[in-house]
């Protein structure tokens, strides 16, 4: 009789106890897009600003050889980026930025590339443009006034006056400057970037 008693006991303290007093699931991975773009512009970006904190304001520039490119795309988001006939890494990143530029235009997003020359020599300008324009993203082509400029420029982004090229900026659909990013991108970045064009 005592492990008939046993073997009951046993049996009902294992029995699962009743689902309606387990504990509702709680989703730890769901994560806001603004969140998402926080994190991306903490990680991507040397400088990043609030909505309406700092306004893009283009520097004064001087006419381009040939034409300023083809616009962007209206209405989006814009990809400021300072770049030299001279800069090595400034010329080995325009391929990735033509990848990128075509994938986020698949993914439904307006991005407008502004490609911002830096600089002072026009003769070896202008044979960037005829060599390597085929290799840039799709965009307009602006020409930098003077080396003068460069100083005013960085400050105006928030970065260092001795800041080096390239250097990368964002800007929204308001046309107000979201992320400043000192130095090359790399395959890596493309999810950050990807995270703060859908956080707005």
């Amino acid at each position: 009789m005592k492990k008939l008693w046993l073997v009951v006991f046993l049996a009902l303290w294992g029995c699962p106890k009743e689902e309606a007093e387990r504990p509702a699931p709680r989703r730890f991975a769901a994560v806001k897009r603004s969140a998402r773009g926080a994190k991306a512009a903490k990680i991507f970006c040397e400088r990043s600003f609030d909505a309406e904190e700092k306004a893009w304001t283009p520097p004064p520039e001087r006419p381009v050889p040939g034409g300023a490119g083809e616009a962007g795309p209206s209405g989006g988001w814009r990809w400021i980026n300072l770049w030299a006939s001279w800069c090595g890494p400034c010329l080995e990143e325009m391929p990735l930025l033509v990848r990128w530029q075509k994938a986020i235009a698949a993914d439904g997003k307006k991005l407008a590339f502004e490609l911002w020359s830096v600089d002072e020599e026009p003769e070896k300008f202008e044979s960037a443009l005829a060599k390597k324009r085929a290799g840039f993203p799709k965009g307009t082509i602006r020409w930098l006034r003077s080396g003068d400029d460069l100083q005013g420029l960085f400050e105006s982004l928030g970065v260092g006056a001795d800041s080096a090229i390239p250097v990368h900026a964002l800007v929204d659909p308001s046309g107000d400057l979201r992320c400043v990013r000192v130095g090359a991108v790399s395959e890596g970045d493309y999810g950050s970037i990807k995270a703060i064009l859908e956080s707005s």
